[in-house]
């Protein structure tokens, strides 16, 4: 034995699988043992460990109970004359991970006669297709040896464990157990002798295993093969283990042999073999190759015409499907795969395996027609396999072989299951890898879009700052030359491309999602009737857009941003619903509020007048059971990829932050209106004469301290301001404004962003010296940082770069009123 460490001894494993008892056949296994002086091993290559049965002991002539089965107890059990050569060839054949043979004499006593033992050696492949163990088993062979020259008598073949026979040299039976004659030729014993044993062997191995014999013969070596051997003439075969030695009967050349039943050894070999072919398919195969290679590894291994797969609902798949095996879908060329996969979907069989909540195995080629559970196949079932594959209690998919030449039973049954089970690991694992990786290109995707949002705010703050310059001269131009001076036009001209480039600004602070919303009042029939040049665009020509105006003079405040969100996300959504053409349109008009109002057209905060604002389309409709969530984030009807189900919530999250509200009314089948409505807007008294920045506030006016870091514009100001008889003091940020000495500050127009010290935290430190001071911040990028510190809160004022000179007059005209209103007050 090659060298081992030290391991526990076990009870006879002969068969694993035997059940113990009385009368058993695993009893029986250890009697028959006991009685042919054989015991069996098995050693572990990456433990070096061994396990013995316990008839090795007496082989060996050792005591389990004094003795330690390690390889130097072993090797004294051996002849000293034969330790090399057993040694040598026992290790040879180990690192060619090969069958091997050995044969020694037993180390005995002087007086004790001579003991022959023989050992054979099986290599186990594990799934990386290396040999990992060694099982093996010694025979005491002491007897053979004598009487090779001899018939052996009937009941010593009885107690050898298998199949047994003697062979002459033309392949007749000369001599076989019971097990040869019952259980591998199939008749009795007296009818065996004369018999060809290679019919006993599968045509496709035949060649291979004569050759083994002509060896054995020829040679006198002896031989040990794996092939298929026909049980009762076929079809139906075993795997087995044929070992063949050459001994002489009457001095005629014979080849005894002893095979022994590998088939499960030989499954599981396959099985492990396939799950790793498998693996490597995973990254290039889709889900349907997958399965087509497991149903054509099913059908080879169960010798069946035809394997299939067939899914239902409950699977993460939206439809029911069904694979079929490489030659069953050539089988079923000519049908069509609709028709079969109709038939099938439609089947009983989903019940029957469902009930039986195993195995079902029907042999019975008449009931088979008779049932019909496999539906789609175009020509007679004779026997079929189904197995079920379940996910907790519930019932996913069903696989199935059928059409094989002989009868199914629960060893396919097993094969088939283990084959489910694998494939479905597979399939399983690679949803789940493709599900992590549109994970992955989701948050990728997300990432670059913050990125761009970043990087797109940076720009249009940059980008205000230049327009705020341009914007600035301009109008001074403009207001220093007449109407009719030759430039005037030129410089207007500046100034409205100015203001365009300022829109664009804006738009790309709302991709970044990083504008201030700054409510305005707007007129709703102005900003639709505005919106209906885009919205021709995102219809289509197949659509026809309407506007219906009937809000005349009506005023709303809002975001103006905002508003044409809430717009552009109902256009779609009607547009969405229409397939083929269609129209929609597009409607505002006045709406009053009663108290008391039992159903409010316009659900606002309570009674009043309202602005409605309706978008109807004469699409789809909404089906009743939808009609309650629709405005729930995320919830959708659309196909995967059409839309995120957040038009609707956020169109509701809008019109809650401005004191609005939204509903919906549907009829399915005819179309859909979503109505809008925002509370009208009271417009206050008009602004002080001097708001058009057009009047001189006069010399040694009010005190402004202006802060802000870009050079050019702080000039600018400086200069407007100045010109309009402010008294203007100017730093390049916060650290200069404060170590500014001025006898008093009227107002603080400071820059948000500034280097160092921001214009927030600047603003609260100057108001700590001077509470009645106020502040007028601008920036042309308000950060989210900026705004969770309340800047833009109900009472701070904020001007949006770039702005013109009336507009920032207006603005420092308007506070520093209220600072004198405040003053005069106090």
């Amino acid at each position: 034995m090659p060298k081992i460490g030290r391991v526990s001894t076990f009870r006879p494993s002969v068969s694993g699988d035997l059940p113990a008892g009385p009368g058993s056949d695993r009893t029986r296994a250890e009697r028959i043992l006991a009685l042919s002086r054989a015991g069996t091993w098995e050693w572990d290559l990456s433990t070096n460990a061994n396990v013995w049965s316990e008839e090795l002991w007496p082989l060996y002539g050792l005591d389990p109970d004094q003795d330690i089965p390690s390889y130097e107890t072993w090797l004294q059990s051996v002849l000293p004359e034969d330790r090399e050569p057993v040694e040598r060839a026992i290790q040879d054949a180990v690192a060619k991970g090969a069958v091997f043979d050995a044969v020694w004499r037993v180390n005995v006593m002087a007086d004790e006669p001579e003991r022959w033992l023989m050992s054979r050696g099986v290599p186990i492949r594990g799934c990386d297709g290396d040999v990992s163990r060694y099982v093996g088993t010694v025979r005491d062979c002491t007897e053979w040896l004598r009487a090779e020259d001899a018939v052996y008598s009937r009941e010593l073949h009885e107690t050898i464990p298998g199949a047994f026979a003697i062979v002459d040299a033309r392949g007749r039976m000369k001599a076989w157990n019971r097990y040869e004659a019952e259980v591998i030729i199939g008749r009795p014993l007296a009818e065996i002798g004369g018999m060809d044993s290679f019919e006993s062997i599968h045509p496709d191995d035949r060649d291979y295993v004569m050759g083994k014999f002509r060896n054995v013969l020829d040679e006198g070596v002896e031989e040990s093969g794996e092939a298929r051997v026909l049980l009762h003439g076929g079809p139906r075969y075993m795997w087995r283990m044929i070992n063949g030695r050459r001994v002489f009967i009457d001095g005629e050349p014979c080849v005894m042999v002893i095979s022994t039943d590998i088939t499960r050894r030989r499954q599981f070999e396959s099985l492990i073999g396939f799950r790793v072919r498998l693996l490597q398919m995973v990254e290039s195969a889709t889900e349907e190759e997958l399965l087509r290679a497991t149903l054509d590894e099913a059908a080879g291994l169960t010798d069946s015409g035809a394997a299939f797969c067939w899914f239902r609902s409950g699977i993460p798949t939206q439809e029911p499907f069904q694979v079929w095996s490489t030659g069953a879908m050539e089988a079923i060329a000519g049908c069509g795969e609709g028709q079969a996969h109709a038939s099938a979907v439609n089947s009983r069989i989903w019940d029957e395996v469902r009930i039986s909540a195993g195995p079902l195995i029907n042999n019975d080629a008449e009931s088979i027609r008779c049932s019909r559970l496999i539906g789609g196949w175009p020509s007679p079932i004779s026997r079929e396999l189904v197995v079920p594959h379940m996910s907790g209690d519930g019932l996913i998919a069903i696989f199935g072989v059928f059409n094989r030449a002989y009868d199914y039973d629960d060893s396919d049954a097993f094969v088939l299951e283990q084959l489910a089970g694998l494939a479905w690991d597979i399939v399983v694992r690679k949803r789940a890898e493709h599900a992590e990786a549109a994970r992955q290109n989701q948050l990728q995707q997300s990432q670059k879009m913050a990125l761009l949002g970043q990087l797109a705010g940076g720009v249009a703050h940059e980008y205000n700052n230049m327009l705020s310059i341009i914007l600035g001269h301009a109008e001074i131009l403009l207001d220093s030359v007449d109407e009719s001076h030759r430039f005037a036009g030129s410089l207007d001209a500046i100034r409205r491309a100015t203001l365009r480039s300022a829109d664009l600004t804006k738009q790309l602070l709302g991709f970044a999602r990083r504008q201030t919303l700054q409510p305005e009042v707007i007129s709703p029939d102005a900003a639709v009737a505005r919106f209906m040049s885009v919205m021709s665009g995102i219809a289509g020509e197949e659509i026809e857009c309407r506007l219906e105006a009937g809000a005349t003079g009506a005023m709303i405040e809002i975001d103006v941003s905002q508003f044409e969100q809430v717009l552009a996300n109902l256009c779609l959504n009607a547009r969405d619903a229409l397939s083929g053409g269609g129209r929609i349109t597009i409607a505002t008009r006045l709406q009053r509020v009663a108290p008391g109002d039992p159903d409010p057209v316009c659900a606002g905060p309570g009674p009043g007048d309202y602005v409605a604002l309706a978008v109807t389309d004469n699409g789809c409709g909404i089906a009743e059971e939808h009609l309650p969530h629709i405005f729930e984030p995320f919830f959708t009807t659309k196909r995967v990829g059409m839309g995120a189900g957040l038009g609707l919530s956020t169109v509701y999250g809008i019109m809650s932050q401005n004191g609005g509200s939204v509903r919906c009314h549907t009829e399915e089948g005819r179309g859909t209106t979503v109505e809008v409505c925002f509370p009208l807007h009271r417009s206050s008294s008009p602004p002080a004469a001097c708001d058009d920045g057009t009047s001189d506030a006069g010399s040694g006016g009010p005190n402004i301290l202006l802060v802000e870091d870009e050079p050019n514009i702080c000039k600018l100001l400086t200069d407007l301001l100045q010109g309009r008889g402010y008294t203007v003091a100017a730093a390049a940020n916060a650290e200069e404004a404060l170590a500014l000495s001025m006898p008093r500050i009227d107002l603080l127009l400071t820059d948000v962003v500034l280097p160092g010290m921001n214009g927030v935290e600047l603003c609260g430190r100057m108001q700590q010296r001077d509470p009645a001071m106020q502040c007028l911040f601008m920036s042309g990028y308000a950060p989210e940082s900026i705004e969770k510190k309340g800047v833009l809160k109900e009472g701070v004022n904020f001007i949006r770069k770039p702005f013109g000179i009336r507009e920032l007059v207006a603005a420092v005209v308007g506070m520093i009123a209220s600072s004198a209103d405040g003053s005069k007050k106090n």
